[in-house]
């Protein structure tokens, strides 16, 4: 089973990150990172912390006390949240699931680590904007320049669409119909696809930057939005764009903007805007890609907290005006870092 100098703790990471989770459940490269890097930083805990070398681990080191500790030393050495915490768990977890299916000795180990339980967190209200926000964000670009031309075409484009980053920098021209309803199809999680409408000044402004682009046809799908080397903007680049146009809008009004602007925030802010409109909630599921209702409702349920804090805020406010591949030649880790690139 193991090449020599290997453990079998190493060559089951292999097997699972190389093989297992690309080739037979179709695992994407982003998931495949997460796994990877919560494997990374549980080889670091035990090399750091329980100095034990990467390269000679066994399977039998590694039961639920163990992980149990190592998920503690998340919190109060790395500063993890509970969600983060939890989340690296569930990696585990799914990695000891695929380990007790490959040899019946491994299952004690397994079973131990499985019994390990998430920690209760609860639900965090979505961050948004509000619509002087967004509008005061959207007023930044200079739209003179072709660079910031693209900057606000984009940063519309996601809020207008409650489109994810990741759905926005893998968008191409092909994927635009500026026809009598304008709309664009966006590629979500799993690969899956939906048609989202497009407001009509948005479908103008897309236009009029596809023309500046001057695309052949092979170009058409290319990404839409590039950087200056002409590749596809990454996440970071989006983040950089909009926080650069955020620490704008902050010198003009303090008190506009929270301290940090993230793009996942301007979804947020569209989906919350729907829902203080009167949208369907079962349309604003659609209109977002969620595959179950309950992720949809967390903006609901926002909304009608929002309301009753505001309803006790003016109760107060009244109340105080009446007072006033891992082998022989390369290390676990090295082959981790490498893995996915």
């Amino acid at each position: 089973m193991n090449t020599p100098n290997t453990t079998d703790f190493g060559y089951y990471v292999t097997k699972y990150l190389a093989d297992y989770l690309p080739n037979q459940t179709g695992a994407r490269k982003n998931t495949l990172l997460a796994y990877r890097d919560t494997i990374s930083v549980l080889l670091e805990y035990l090399e750091k912390v329980r100095r034990m070398p990467s390269d000679k681990i066994t399977v039998a080191q590694i039961d639920g006390k163990l992980v149990a500790e190592f998920l503690q030393w998340l919190q109060t050495s790395r500063k993890y949240s509970v969600s983060s915490r939890n989340h690296r768990l569930a990696v585990l977890r799914a990695f000891f699931k695929f380990l007790q299916d490959q040899d019946p000795k491994y299952l004690s180990a397994c079973q131990s680590v499985l019994g390990v339980k998430f920690k209760k967190t609860g639900a965090k209200p979505p961050e948004f904007l509000t619509k002087e926000a967004v509008a005061a964000l959207l007023d930044e670009p200079d739209v003179g320049t072709p660079d910031h031309y693209r900057d606000l075409t984009m940063l519309t484009l996601m809020y207008d669409t409650g489109a994810r980053v990741s759905e926005i920098v893998a968008l191409r021209a092909c994927d635009v119909k500026l026809n009598d309803f304008p709309s664009i199809t966006l590629t979500g999680k799993g690969d899956k696809t939906r048609n989202v409408p497009v407001m009509a000044r948005t479908a103008e402004m897309l236009e009029r930057y596809i023309a500046t682009l001057g695309l052949n046809d092979w170009q058409l799908r290319e990404p839409l939005f590039r950087n200056h080397m002409q590749q596809k903007l990454t996440r970071n680049g989006v983040t950089y764009i909009l926080s650069k146009y955020a620490d704008q809008v902050r010198k003009k009004h303090p008190i506009l903007l929270p301290d940090k602007v993230s793009p996942h925030m301007l979804r947020h802010s569209k989906a919350m805007h729907m829902v203080q409109s009167g949208v369907n909630i079962i349309y604003i599921r659609d209109f977002l890609g969620h595959s179950s209702i309950k992720a949809t409702e967390i903006y609901a349920r926002a909304d009608g907290e929002m309301k009753r804090a505001a309803i006790a805020r003016a109760g107060n406010e009244k109340i105080i005006s009446r007072r006033q591949s891992w082998n022989n030649d390369v290390g676990l880790m090295a082959w981790l870092k490498a893995c996915g690139k």
